[in-house]
């Protein structure tokens, strides 16, 4: 029984060892599930005031491109540890005076936002900007997802035309051809949408090839809204007319503003039976114009030397402003802390090995003979001609000329080490403009490089220098109706917002730039003389339809002379150090 008691008592007590120990188990478990649950909270936190700090400074550099826009002179710290939800930000302005590398037309702006214990720092580099041709993809750019192109008369051109002749390319260079439509979606929508139509929507290469169906898809979207208010203003202030279609190429720009939906269903403008005339505006009543092909010159191309470029061919870059490169930002332009190379003594020299620094033919040890027999000699053959009796050699090295040393293979003659210096520049203090590669000098944008061409008579006016006005064909009135004024006008020239929809039946001709800002329709269907549209049509729109006898042609030469606006400080680029 003794036995039996001490056996029990016994279990008992590792039963109660057991307990303890598992207790002990639970308890560091939750101890542990504790701490990590403590840790993964402060790393939320963290991560929570990270991203505080991040969107404050986004929210101060910002802050500080608007400042910039209102006052172009804002400069050094603009924010210095201010107060704002959440945190603080400080933000600085850099220019030119700065950093001699800078552009002047270009600020770096660096913001640093605070929250608690975090800190994020974002260097904007923002430049100003000017809104124009560049900023214009081709002759059609549609949001619109299920565009239509109906009917077998249209087209939509992406080669470089002269603006009034539908079948004349401008020669390459200097032609700038472009894709015929630019799409934001993918290829697969464009290409189901023009099935059937590919031989009317089309481009030509650099040699002036034909190239059918041509579109560009997955387009970055365009900030319409930007576009259309640096011409235009953000309510119509800027634009020379509100209500109206009006100005004429090339003599006459306007930029016209129509709020709202548009329909235009134009019977031409041609001066009719019945309608008050009036002296026509674009040709001051003389039914003649400036020829549009050759500026009045008679020559599409003249046997002188390219006014931009003097006949060089070349311009200065606009990057480097024809230095070709900058300052390194890094050294400040000193190339840093370069060291003499230790295997020339910083002289750029090392001992010839061929003739051991002696400068002596190695063959001949300087006599210019190889050999002689009786009255009869050879020529080294290192340094002579080789031949029996012949010239007798210089005497000379000829791995060094004579001089007995070459151009030391570690530092390539320089002296430097070129292991040392800035790393940036590699130690010439400078870097090169990747625009011009260094030369400074661009190819000329007037002449495509060519610097001159020969005569060639103009093709629009055959020589004459003049054309028949297009506004009143030749007549120098025009009618009160359909003449290009008032709300049904039908032609134009410049730039023309319109911030509802667009609607055009029967016949309009624009020169220059549509832009449309309505999200609903875009409808083109010509008749008579038709549509005609040369430069660029730009609409979100999600329906768009063309079908009919309507052009939508692309033209250098029309789109270059819109208007240039300023529209503000734009980023360039955004980094986080």
């Amino acid at each position: 029984m003794r036995t039996i008691r001490n056996e029990l008592a016994n279990r008992r007590g590792s039963v109660m060892l057991i307990v303890i120990m598992v207790v002990l188990i639970i308890s560091l478990v939750a101890l542990l599930v504790l701490a990590a649950s403590h840790y993964n909270s402060r790393l939320t936190a963290n991560e929570r005031h990270r991203k505080r700090a991040f969107y404050i400074a986004e929210s101060g550099a910002i802050l500080a491109i608007d400042s910039l826009n209102r006052n172009d002179a804002a400069h050094g710290i603009i924010y210095d540890n201010e107060d704002v939800e959440g945190g603080t930000v400080t933000v600085q302005v850099f220019d030119s005076t700065d950093f001699a590398w800078l552009e002047d037309d270009r600020r770096i702006i660096r913001s640093v936002g605070v929250s608690r214990n975090a800190v994020r720092r974002l260097e904007y580099v923002v430049r100003y900007a000017i809104m124009g041709y560049d900023h214009i993809p081709g002759p059609l750019y549609i949001e619109a997802e299920d565009p239509h192109f109906a009917g077998n008369v249209f087209t939509i051109q992406g080669g470089d035309h002269h603006w009034g002749d539908n079948a004349y390319n401008i020669p390459v260079p200097p032609g700038d051809h472009r894709q015929a439509v630019a799409t934001i979606h993918d290829s697969t929508s464009i290409a189901t949408a023009m099935s059937g139509h590919e031989e009317q929507i089309f481009t030509v290469d650099e040699h002036g090839n034909y190239i059918q169906g041509s579109f560009m898809a997955n387009h970055d979207t365009l900030d319409l809204d930007a576009l259309a208010a640096a011409f235009a203003g953000e309510n119509g202030e800027l634009a020379d007319t509100t209500g109206w279609i009006i100005g004429s190429f090339p003599n006459d720009y306007k930029v016209s503003y129509l709020d709202g939906d548009f329909t235009v269903a134009g019977g031409g403008h041609s001066p009719s039976g019945g309608s008050a005339l009036y002296q026509c505006p674009n040709c001051n009543g003389l039914g003649v114009v400036t020829c549009w092909g050759c500026s009045g010159t008679g020559y599409e191309w003249q046997a002188r030397a390219c006014a931009t470029c003097e006949g060089t061919g070349k311009v200065d870059c606009s990057t480097c402003a024809g230095v070709g490169g900058f300052s390194c930002p890094d050294c400040g332009g000193t190339g840093g802390n370069a060291m003499e190379c230790d295997s020339c003594y910083g002289s750029g020299l090392f001992g010839c090995m061929v003739c051991d620094g002696t400068g002596d033919c190695p063959i001949c040890g300087g006599t210019g003979i190889s050999k002689t027999a009786g009255g009869n000699y050879w020529s080294c053959y290192r340094c002579g001609d080789g031949q029996k009796n012949g010239t007798i050699g210089t005497g000379e090295c000829p791995d060094c000329g004579g001089v007995g040393a070459v151009a030391c293979i570690y530092c390539s003659g320089t002296g430097i080490d070129p292991t040392t210096g800035c790393a940036t520049c590699s130690g010439t203090g400078v870097i090169i403009c990747t625009d011009c590669a260094g030369s400074g000098k661009v190819v000329c944008p007037t002449c495509g490089g060519l610097a001159g061409a020969d005569d060639r008579i103009c093709h629009v006016c055959s020589g004459g220098g003049t054309q028949t006005c297009p506004w009143c064909n030749g007549k120098g009135v025009i009618s009160d109706k359909g003449g290009g004024h008032g709300a049904k006008g039908t032609l134009g020239a410049g730039v023309l917002v319109v911030t509802g929809n667009l609607h055009i039946s029967g016949q309009f001709e624009f020169t220059g730039l549509i832009i449309v800002l309505g999200e609903v329709s875009v409808d083109i269907t010509g008749g008579g003389q038709g549509v005609h549209i040369w430069g660029s049509l730009l609409c979100r729109s999600v329906d768009f339809k063309i079908a009919g006898n309507a052009d939508v042609v692309w033209c250098r030469q029309a789109l270059q002379m819109l208007p240039k606006r300023p529209a503000g400080y734009q980023v360039v680029s955004v980094t986080e150090y």
